[in-house]
């Protein structure tokens, strides 16, 4: 039996404590999906932040050495 066939038994069930019942695993399971996508909504974005992250600290490190190097060929000019 999958969720949603025992969802709808719970929804079609005579009892109304039993359709009680159906209507808030529905809603949990509403609200799980939705976290779950904002969870995974969230993971993506702050891993593209932490590749933009890395790229910027490569491009830092190539500048940071490029100066030094014209720094070091200037002073053997003085």
């Amino acid at each position: 039996m999958t969720n949603d066939e025992a969802l709808e038994m719970l929804l079609n069930h005579p009892d109304p404590k039993m359709q009680e019942a159906g209507k808030l695993w529905s809603e949990q399971l509403d609200w799980c999906i939705e976290q779950f996508t904002r969870l995974h909504q969230t993971l993506q974005t702050t891993h593209e932040c932490m590749v933009q992250i890395n790229l910027d600290l490569k491009y830092l490190t190539f500048d940071l050495e490029a100066t030094r190097r014209e720094r070091d060929a200037l002073k053997g000019d003085v």
